[in-house]
Protein backbone atom coordinates (compact mmCIF):
# COMPACT_ATOMS: atom_id res chain seq x y z
CA UNK A 1 0.00 0.00 0.00
CA UNK A 2 2.71 2.56 0.77
CA UNK A 3 4.40 1.95 -2.38
CA UNK A 4 1.32 2.47 -4.56
CA UNK A 5 0.90 5.90 -2.60
CA UNK A 6 4.80 6.74 -3.00
CA UNK A 7 3.89 6.53 -6.66
CA UNK A 8 1.01 7.96 -7.07
CA UNK A 9 2.72 10.96 -5.42
CA UNK A 10 5.37 10.83 -7.84
CA UNK A 11 8.30 9.21 -5.47
CA UNK A 12 10.97 7.02 -6.76
CA UNK A 13 12.10 5.63 -3.27
CA UNK A 14 10.68 5.93 0.45
CA UNK A 15 11.99 5.15 3.82
CA UNK A 16 9.61 4.24 6.39
CA UNK A 17 10.57 6.61 9.36
CA UNK A 18 7.63 5.24 11.68
CA UNK A 19 5.37 2.19 11.89
CA UNK A 20 2.41 1.41 14.88
CA UNK A 21 -0.01 -0.97 15.09
CA UNK A 22 -2.80 -1.79 17.31
CA UNK A 23 -6.81 -1.95 16.25
CA UNK A 24 -5.62 0.08 12.97
CA UNK A 25 -1.77 0.68 11.79
CA UNK A 26 -0.07 3.85 10.65
CA UNK A 27 2.96 4.69 9.29
CA UNK A 28 4.95 7.63 8.40
CA UNK A 29 7.65 7.71 5.57
CA UNK A 30 9.74 10.08 3.92
CA UNK A 31 9.46 10.25 -0.17
CA UNK A 32 12.37 10.90 -2.67
CA UNK A 33 11.97 12.04 -6.01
Amino acid sequence: MLNKKAEEKGATAYQITEARSGDTWHATAELYK
